[in-house]
């Protein structure tokens, strides 16, 4: 019996006579017993929920498809906190019942919608970076789920390389267009998009314009409406109907997806979803059962600590951007990268600091990195042998933060399936050395009398080695001039106009 039951026993005793006073004792153990049997009966429950939605989550650890040729971890603030970097993909895929949502008869697997959610190291500001699915950029040689290894390609579809390597495939392609690091990686399917907007009681949504696409299977009135389901999907999915925007092609599909996502953290917000268990309960269970995450997002405490962290995150510092863009000249159809204003938003998101607003200004990334202690002087020359374009120059930018002396870049007189060193034998030091940077390298060693060692990247080249780059100064980037302003959408911008 606990002290409060205790209390009221010993306030009864001085009114009661013996009699009342043992009925009352017996009566107060039985709630003193019942009260601790709830209480238990609510931990085990409690505990089952979690585990509950804690199995709902598939983990996919893609850590050593990565490899080691990475961009560098930030430095943390003075606070010791670090920005995160979170790549989010939404799946075509037409497996189970996404056949049913999303139509068509495409085999395969594509990422119909990606996002780099990047959440500043204070978690007061946050940055959704849109990659159109349309855009080209160069997808490097990716290690599949099942061993085998993709060839680099050139001026591909953004999209295709989830088709080519899974999720590892598509974050080695954000980080070699980025320089940004990943951090954590969420993959969610048509049925995941489904389920959460269902559980959230449907989203609002505006059309200027009545919509009537046969092709994208809806059709809506003007005005504000209330989309759940299938209908919901099909709305951010639309790509052709031109009376709002769509021609085929992404942008204004992707325009559509960042109000959609605000309207729904504004939504999560206005219905108090958070302060209610039951809904609270059926979104965090639609949601967890609709992801595939990292091994460090794969449980449910890992995502309310996560959440957690975001309490303070205003809706209006939530910034909607896409990646800076234009047509591609030789297909009106495709995207390219427009620089120097992409760069300048990689540039900003590296040092986590605001996007660019027009007013020019240095960017100072945190990197830390330092030539590695104890690196014998290594002469290096770099032949690109693997046949993609600039792959030399960032090979030798890599050997350089490794502290190796690069002295000449070059292509190679032909294509090589292996990568290699090769050294005149008084170079063996110098060349084991450079194996640090390329273990996978093999080592050929010629008579040439040259001090030079050189590499020869060759198709199977995975990257530069983590080891053998250690810290060094910080890099430092000054916005072009004049400096770019890059359109953005707040999160907490208005979804159905004032009437």
């Amino acid at each position: 019996m606990n002290d409060v039951t205790e209390d009221l026993a010993d306030q009864f005793r001085q009114v009661e006579a013996p009699r009342a006073r043992k009925r009352l004792r017996r009566a107060l153990r039985f709630t003193a017993l019942g009260v601790s049997l709830a209480l238990t009966g609510c931990g085990v429950a409690a505990w089952a929920v979690y585990e509950k939605l804690s199995n709902n989550i598939q983990s996919e650890d893609v850590g050593q498809a990565l490899g080691d040729d990475r961009p560098a971890v930030p430095q943390a603030n003075a606070a010791g906190e670090r920005p995160l970097n979170i790549l989010v993909i939404g799946s075509d895929s037409r497996a189970g019942t996404n056949k049913r949502l999303g139509g068509g008869r495409e085999d395969g697997e594509r990422s119909d919608t990606t996002i780099l959610l990047h959440i500043a190291a204070d978690r007061k500001s946050a940055v959704a970076l849109s990659f159109p699915r349309d855009i080209l950029v160069d997808i490097p040689s990716c290690k599949r789920p099942d061993g085998t290894k993709t060839w680099p390609e050139r001026k591909q579809m953004f999209n295709r390389a989830f088709t080519y390597g899974g999720s590892a495939c598509t974050i080695k392609t954000v980080e070699q267009l980025t320089d940004v690091r990943i951090d954590h990686h969420v993959v969610v399917d048509f049925q995941g998009f489904v389920n959460v907007v269902d559980a959230l009681g449907g989203v609002p949504i505006y059309l200027p314009r009545a919509v009537d696409d046969k092709t994208g299977n809806i059709r809506l009135p003007a005005g504000c409406h209330l989309v759940k389901g299938k209908e919901a999907l099909d709305y951010v999915r639309l790509r052709h109907d031109e009376s709002i925007g769509g021609n085929g092609g992404d942008l204004g599909r992707i325009q559509r997806q960042q109000a959609f996502l605000s309207a729904m953290v504004q939504r999560v917000k206005s219905t108090g979803v958070l302060l209610n268990p039951t809904r609270l309960y059926a979104v965090l269970d639609a949601a967890t059962k609709s992801l595939k995450t990292d091994p460090g997002l794969s449980s449910l405490g890992d995502l309310m600590a996560l959440a957690t962290s975001l309490r303070d995150l205003d809706t209006r510092d939530i910034k909607f951007v896409t990646l800076p863009n234009r047509p591609w000249p030789r297909d009106p159809n495709r995207l390219e990268v427009r620089k120097p204003e992409a760069e300048a938003v990689f540039a900003a998101l590296r040092a986590d600091q605001p996007l660019p607003d027009g007013r020019p200004r240095t960017i100072t990334a945190a990197v830390d990195r330092t030539p590695a202690p104890g690196l014998p002087k290594v002469r290096v020359r770099v032949l690109n042998g693997a046949d993609v374009p600039g792959e030399a120059k960032r090979v030798a930018a890599r050997l350089r933060d490794a502290g190796y002396t690069v002295v000449a870049v070059d292509n190679a007189a032909r294509q090589y399936a292996r990568t290699q060193i090769t050294y005149d034998p008084a170079q063996a030091q110098a060349a084991r050395a450079l194996a640090r940077a390329v273990p996978d390298a093999r080592l050929v060693a010629r008579p040439s009398g040259s001090p030079v060692v050189t590499l020869v990247i060759g198709t199977d080249f995975t990257g530069v080695s983590a080891d053998a780059v250690a810290p060094k100064a910080s890099a430092v980037a000054q916005l072009p001039n004049p400096a770019p302003s890059i359109e953005a959408r707040a999160a907490d911008q208005a979804v159905c106009p004032a009437s």
